[in-house]
């Protein structure tokens, strides 16, 4: 085991790379990290159980992080049993016309969500499978909220915290992506209580501007203990004072979400 942080595959402070068809396997650190590398191409490559040969195992470790690299695409990659995130994009500031780009990949067996954003503006996240983590999708993490985000026609099985949650971000759109399953682990106290959860940053912002839009979701209808929380049968929450605390949510466009 190691205590050093060592990714599969490093680049940094580069342009234009292309990181493809590689296999990364038990790496102590991220699978693939891109960092200030704008226009960087990572594409067809299958990395599995980053972070494993850690002395710790590995808890938040990666599968592809791509940080302060605008026009970065992730594409066609299979990404598993990572401790972690699955593909997390974090500050990358794009121009609308050219965004980061996560899309086509498989994402499995991950501790953490399959897709996160964070303090990024512009990324469309489109046409991938995730199954079975935390959560399926997230927007905006404490203090890093986004702007401009698309998460468009992506399939989220069995996530047992919930489908995916946009907090303290603005001019977002959900669309047109299926749930089947999630957020229904009655091991899990604190999970959500609606399919998409809207809720306030650490510093009270409000979701704003957001469209969340013509999803559906699958109940697995599972028999819940009692004093435990039953599956989600809301699809979309924007107002609470509870665990997920949303007070200043404004501007949100919720329409055409069912289960089915």
């Amino acid at each position: 085991p190691s205590t050093d942080a060592t990714s599969g595959v490093r680049v940094q402070d580069s342009e234009q790379v292309i990181v493809s068809r590689n296999l990364v396997d038990s790496s102590n650190w991220y699978g693939v990290t891109i960092e200030r590398s704008p226009g960087a191409r990572v594409v067809a490559n299958r990395i599995a159980r980053a972070g494993s040969l850690r002395s710790d195992g590995g808890p938040t470790v990666t599968g592809v992080e791509v940080i302060e690299s605008a026009g970065t695409m992730v594409a066609r990659n299979r990404i598993r049993e990572c401790g972690g995130y699955g593909i997390a994009v974090v500050r990358c500031s794009s121009a609308k016309r050219d965004p980061v780009r996560v899309e086509r990949n498989r994402v499995e067996r991950c501790g953490d969500p399959g897709l996160t954003v964070q303090g990024s503006t512009h990324v469309v996240v489109s046409s991938n499978a995730v199954e079975s983590a935390t959560w399926g999708f997230t927007i905006g993490e404490d203090s890093a909220p986004c702007k401009g985000i698309a998460i468009t026609g992506n399939r989220f099985y069995r996530c047992p915290w919930g489908g995916g949650y946009v907090r303290g971000s603005s001019r977002c759109a959900i669309k047109r992506n299926s749930f089947v399953g999630c957020g229904e682990d009655a091991r899990i106290r604190d999970r959500a209580d609606a399919i998409i959860v809207l809720w306030d940053g650490q510093d009270g912002r409000g979701v704003s501007a957001t469209a969340v839009t013509d999803n559906t979701a699958t109940r697995h209808e599972l028999t819940m203990p009692p004093g435990l929380l039953a599956a989600p049968r809301r699809f979309v929450r924007s107002s609470s004072s509870g665990i997920f605390r949303s007070r200043n949510a404004r501007g949100l466009s919720i329409a055409r979400n069912h289960f089915v």
